[in-house]
């Protein structure tokens, strides 16, 4: 993640909050659509949605 920002069980603004994510933590993007990504944060055990403009793209290193 770009900066903190909620875990939401629903993509609606007023879904319930399971999580914060900090900033550096990881979200395993499964799908997006309207501005928000769906996926696991596997640092907390938990799937959810995220808003798409906090996200910041992470490239694997290579060997």
């Amino acid at each position: 993640m770009a900066r903190a920002t909620p875990l939401k069980a629903g993509p609606a603004d007023n879904a319930e909050i399971v999580a914060m994510l900090a900033p550096g933590d990881i979200i395993e993007v499964l799908d997006l659509a309207h501005g928000q990504a769906w996926g696991k944060a596997p640092g907390h055990g938990l799937a959810g949605y995220a808003a798409r403009a906090d996200l910041e793209p992470v490239v694997p290193e290579r060997p």
